[in-house]
């Protein structure tokens, strides 16, 4: 899988991003695969398990997703990424994916969501499982974020995860990744909604940020999903990450 990147974010779940790695390891024959590893946590312990793999990340205490991930697609320098959250664990090989994501020329492909929550919002690729061709976007010079967008919608809490009651649900907003979606799509590249993408990975939502958001319903689930993730953590024990991946 040449001129590939991975991309992800990891914010305090040092355990759930090795699963992920080892995940994605254990499904491909690779050694020195590019990562980019945005490390937004307020703990020392992912950045010691990456510096014990020698692998680079780029530290942001208590940085959001959407603005880190902005800068990572700006960081990549591989023609092509796949951007994934820390909670997926990779159950199947992907390079046939990628290589149909690259003969079909599409700019941007996974699984396209819209309205959730009780709230209208406008479509987008699910942010936590992503191809894109980052040399189409740069060419057409897109973000990850577009501001303009937001603020006339008022979508920006939705990039800051500080959403609440008094939004107006009769509005249409923009949730992480939509504006880029509609971006792509207005400067006349391709993106595809990829039901199929579903049948590549688990995805243990909110495995991070849900554990001590201060939402007791939702720090319940999060202690659920744990619970049922230590059977991955399992499965992947004992693959070695020595020499697998290079940060960027």
């Amino acid at each position: 899988m040449k001129d590939l990147t991975l991309i992800t974010c990891s914010y305090n779940t040092p355990k759930i991003i090795e699963t992920m790695m080892k995940s994605f390891k254990y499904h491909h024959n690779i050694s020195n695969f590019p990562i980019i590893i945005m490390e937004n946590s307020t703990n020392e312990e992912t950045t010691e398990f990456l510096k014990s793999l020698n692998i680079s990340f780029v530290r942001t205490v208590g940085g959001s997703h959407a603005t880190q991930m902005e800068k990572a697609l700006k960081m990549c320098k591989t023609r092509y990424a796949i951007v994934v959250d820390t909670d997926i664990v990779f159950t199947k090989n992907i390079e046939s994916i990628f290589e149909d994501f690259k003969e079909r020329g599409l700019t941007l492909a996974g699984i396209e969501c819209g309205d959730r929550g009780g709230f209208m919002l406008y479509p987008r690729i699910h942010p936590w499982f992503m191809l894109i061709d980052i040399e189409n976007v740069n060419t057409k010079n897109i973000s990850f974020i577009n501001y303009e967008k937001l603020e006339k919608t008022n979508s920006i809490c939705f990039y800051n995860l500080t959403v609440d009651s008094t939004l107006i649900k009769e509005q249409k907003h923009y949730d992480v990744g939509a504006t880029f979606r509609e971006d792509i799509i207005e400067a006349g590249l391709k993106v595809e909604n990829r039901l199929d993408y579903e049948n590549f990975f688990k995805h243990y939502e909110g495995s991070s940020w849900r554990m001590n958001c201060g939402n007791e319903e939702l720090e319940r689930i999060a202690r659920d999903t744990w619970n049922n993730y230590q059977a991955e953590i399992e499965k992947y024990k004992d693959v070695d990450l020595e020499n697998i991946f290079v940060g960027v």
